[in-house]
């Protein structure tokens, strides 16, 4: 299909209206939830039921219904590819300044490429797809269970009933009059669920009713089979039958009959809301969500006030279906209506609910509501931990994980959340004791087997690790197979190998991107299943005559790799934030801070290089440029976590260089909120106004009443809501920045990001930041950085390594070489990273220390796109970073990163050292000023 797209200008920034719908590659979760069933021996049975209705490649396995799933079942994602070309912005057409054309690279058949897709982690990473899972009870009560349910209230009638004999017929002398005395009580209180009307037939209904809470089940299912063949038209009879099919066994033959009853009575009876309730908690464990949802609707709507049950049915399956805001809404409805025994349920779902919403100090609070009502709850502590994990407080997400596991020590998804936790905050020998005790506990258990040797890997026990990858790989289940931990374990038992290969190499010396094969990386970075068009040769095996790092205690390190690492973890620790959803990771900092120290130690040397032709590295030994820079970076965060793959795209097959790269950087996936991003939801909202305000001022778009919403919408959330609906589902918006030029600033401007509001495969309306990377942006974006880039090496030359008095110029200079990287975004994965370790590096270099750090809630990639250009960005980035002067220049006594880490496995050894005692060494060291 051909894109109409109309271009409107303003100042800065492109607003760029497409009427193609995109599918863009994202991660399609298959939906599913976890379903108690009381048995007939009164212990509860747990099911797992995958969305049928989700994307079929999903792989989700779906249960048995009648089968019990383990309380760990996991639900599934996969990535799916875009068959349509997100459209990128070229150059101003030489022929009128005012005007675009759209830039579509095309193949040999003359056909557009589809763009890459980079896929970034799934911001409720470790929780969905985990089985942290909406819960909901079958609760068809038959009616005596109702009325002696409650333990307050006992009737004189439950003692009568209790004394029927499910081991004599109902006419027997022991039955007869307990059954008639129950049935008269029934019929005497109007407690029949579907009361005719008629005396005589509702005591027919009622003693069948009586039969089912007794426990004589078949009798009931044959009794009400007689009734309905002598009146085919009573609705009460098809119900009543209904509940015995389910009293007999939550099977699926049994199932279905029951449904095909309550149909039945729905068609005779089209306006009791009970027939269409008992459908609706039918059909969910079914898997028919869809038809479960339009049923609790229809009951809903046949009631005056819908009953506490109907809410929590109809907000759970608004959970499953994504739809979080109107699942909060009827969850808090049906706890204000609410009694035992569905309480528990309710808030345990509504914390899910407001997990997902991204209110995750609400979730918490629901958590502890429903932990003071249940204190044994299991889940309810899993969730809470995991909640606080998520928020960054990992203090008491370990105290609430402890707990957990106290009072169940082999609930899986406890161990494996908690593992997540200790790997996410970089201790991954706590995460590796948590992920062998789940394998201890489920040797199968693949999320378990895949976490163990990715940790491994990162730990540099590449031997077992391979192993690991090779456990999960020859694993058959479908489930599995299109799992992304099956997908990557491929391309990460070679990896394994690559680096256990070259463990004893310099670390600068190791060109991972030129000895590693550019479609296994191109596919690698895409998460597409391994399988190669050109030859593909394997990475030598695990080698004997190598071996895997041995980790050393950090009291036997030399003193001066002990003060390395020290300082290094310092500098480091200056790039957390107290961002929501992102918690601090002691191995990214520390690996942050050793690139920074690299840097700004080789710089400085170089700096005191006088004559221009010597301009090099010391290590390096070859002339420098910005890339090679920022590559010192890559070298070592790349390390950091092997689950995503950071490799430069300039550096791929041009082939694909030319069809582009696009991060997608999600702010709202349908109604799940990326709770990182919450800081930046007022600009963005500010930014969607101002974009349709200009565009609309060019020529109305869209119907009156829309633009009435818009114009009356206060809130970022209420925005989202006009966003969802079809107009902009089918339609599409994008508004893309531009990059202001510092090598020609009266030139053309450069492509930048792009925010979008598109509609993707299921449906689901989402709003994301999208940074291109092609061929013809690469060009203008690098030409700006050797520009900078060179400014700055005179700058630094003039002071021929000595302490710069007046360094304001040269730290612009230095932020603004980020500020392109940044919207640039040439690697793969971990650009934010790579950029602060840079500019850390360099400003050291020039004798300033940065003594701050990322401010509350900001994110440094999304600062660089969305701020209005380079010095915006420095300005923003230097109250931040509030750069001193330092007194006592540490980097001048300290040992070279290089000489004292130089080979890979040194480093590796080096970063598994983020909890060790620095006191001592700051204590004993000359060298380090605290």
């Amino acid at each position: 299909m051909e894109a109409v797209v109309i271009f409107v200008y303003t100042v800065n920034v492109l607003f760029l209206l497409s009427f193609t719908v995109r599918c863009d590659t994202t991660v399609q979760y298959c939906s599913y939830i976890n379903i108690h069933v009381v048995k007939e021996d009164g212990q509860p049975q747990i099911l797992t039921i995958a969305d049928p209705d989700s994307d079929i490649s999903c792989g989700c396995q779906q249960p048995q219904v009648g089968q019990p799933s383990n309380t760990d079942s996991q639900s599934c994602y996969s990535q799916t590819s875009n068959k349509t070309p997100r459209p990128s912005l070229p150059a101003n057409d030489e022929n009128s300044p005012n005007t675009r054309k759209l830039f579509q690279p095309t193949g040999p058949d003359g056909l557009p490429y589809p763009a890459h897709r980079i896929p970034m982690p799934p911001f409720e990473h470790g929780a969905r797809y985990w089985g942290l899972a909406p819960t909901v009870s079958i609760l068809i009560e038959d009616v005596m269970s109702k009325i002696c349910g409650d333990e307050k209230e006992q009737p004189v009638i439950c003692d009568i009933f209790r004394r029927v004999s499910v081991n004599c017929p109902p006419d027997s002398n022991d039955n007869k009059d307990y059954i008639e005395q129950c049935t008269s009580y029934i019929v005497e209180n109007d407690l029949l669920p579907v009361p005719t009307g008629d005396n005589s037939a509702d005591n027919r209904i009622a003693y069948g009713h009586v039969l089912i809470g007794a426990g004589l089940v078949d009798e009931a299912v044959e009794y009400f089979t007689s009734l309905t063949r002598e009146y085919p038209n009573l609705a009460s009879a098809y119900h009543g039958r209904g509940m015995a099919y389910i009293k007999k066994g939550f099977v699926i033959r049994l199932a279905e009959r029951a449904l095909a009853d309550f149909l039945k009575a729905a068609e005779l009876e089209p306006l009791n809301p009970e027939h269409y309730q008992c459908m609706a908690e039918l059909y969910i464990p079914l898997g028919k969500y869809r038809e479960a949802l339009d049923s609790v609707k229809r009951a809903a709507s046949l009631t005056e006030e819908p009953t506490s049950r109907i809410l929590f049915l109809k907000a759970t399956l608004e959970l499953t279906a994504e739809n979080f805001k109107l699942a909060e809404v009827e969850y808090r409805e049906s706890l204000r209506r609410s009694r035992e025994p569905q309480t528990k349920y309710l808030y345990y779902n509504l914390a899910v609910t407001l997990y997902y919403r991204g209110k995750l100090r609400n979730s918490i609070e629901t958590y502890k509501e429903l932990i003071k009502m249940e204190p044994d709850h299991t889940e309810a502590h899993c969730g809470l931990a995991h909640a606080y994990s998520k928020l960054g407080d990992f203090i008491n997400a370990k105290k609430v994980f402890n707990k957990t596991l106290q009072l169940n020590n082999e609930h899986l998804l406890s161990r494996q959340l908690k593992g997540l936790y200790h790997y996410n905050e970089g201790c991954l020998q706590d995460a590796l004791s948590e992920f062998q005790v789940c394998l201890q506990m489920e040797p199968q258990n693949y999320i378990c087997q895949y976490m163990e040797s990715l940790s491994l890997t990162s730990t540099g026990q590449f031997y077992k690790a391979v192993k690991g990858y090779t456990k999960v790989i020859v694993q058959r289940k479908p489930a599995i197979k299109m799992s992304p931990e099956f997908i990557k374990s491929h391309y990460l038992r070679e990896y394994g190998r690559f680096l256990h290969h070259n463990l004893d190499e310099i670390l600068l010396d190791i060109d991972f991107d030129g000895q590693l094969q550019n479609e296994f990386k191109n596919k690698w970075i895409k998460l597409e299943p391994f399988g190669f068009k050109t030859p593909y040769t394997e990475q030598p095996g695990i080698s004997p005559s190598i071996s895997d790092v041995c980790p050393t205690g950090f009291s036997e390190l030399p003193i001066e790799v002990r003060e390395v690492i020290c300082f290094a973890r310092a500098i480091g620790s200056l790039m957390s934030s107290s961002t929501d959803g992102q918690g601090r990771n002691g191995r990214q900092e520390l690996a942050v801070g050793l690139a920074s120290m690299h840097i700004a130690q080789s710089m400085r040397a170089v700096s005191a290089i006088t004559n221009l032709s010597d301009f090099v590295f010391l290590v390096l030994d070859r002339t420098v440029t910005w890339q090679q820079v920022f590559d010192i970076a890559v070298k070592y965060i790349r390390l950091v976590n092997p689950d995503e793959p950071m490799f430069w795209l300039n550096k791929m097959d041009e082939k694909d260089i030319n069809i582009g790269y696009t991060h997608d950087m999600y702010i709202i996936k349908g109604h799940t909120i990326n709770v990182k991003m919450m800081h930046y939801f007022d600009l963005v909202y500010r930014l969607i106004r101002t974009m349709i305000s200009v565009h609309c001022g060019e020529g109305e778009m869209y119907p009156e009443e829309i633009m009435h919403e818009l114009a009356s919408a206060e809130t970022f959330e209420e925005l989202i809501d006009i966003f969802h609906k079809d107009i902009f589902r089918d339609q599409g918006f994008v508004m893309s920045t531009q990059l202001s030029s510092m090598k020609n600033p009266n030139g053309p401007k450069h492509e930048g990001v792009m925010l979008s509001i598109a509609s993707d495969r299921s449906g689901k309306m989402t709003l994301s930041v999208n940074l291109p990377f092609n061929k013809e942006k690469a060009t203008a974006v690098y030409q700006e950085m050797d520009y900078v880039f060179f400014e700055l090496y005179h700058e630094i030359k003039k002071f021929g390594g000595k302490t710069t008095e007046d360094p304001d110029h040269i730290i612009n200079l230095i932020l603004s070489l980020v500020y392109y990287f940044l919207n640039l975004s040439p690697i793969s994965h971990g650009s934010s990273a790579v950029a602060w370790s840079v500019a850390v590096g360099l400003i050291m270099s020039v004798g300033r220390d940065v003594t701050g750090r990322i401010g509350p809630g900001k994110l440094l990639e999304i600062e660089a796109a969305l701020t209005g250009g380079p010095d915006v960005f420095s300005a923003v980035t230097k109250t931040w970073m509030k750069i001193k002067r330092m007194k006592d220049n540490p980097l001048l006594r300290i040992h070279h990163v290089s000489k004292m880490l130089p080979t890979l496995r040194d480093v590796l050894e080096a970063l598994t050292h983020v909890q060790s005692d620095c006191y001592e060494v700051f204590a004993i060291s000359k060298n380090i000023i605290v």
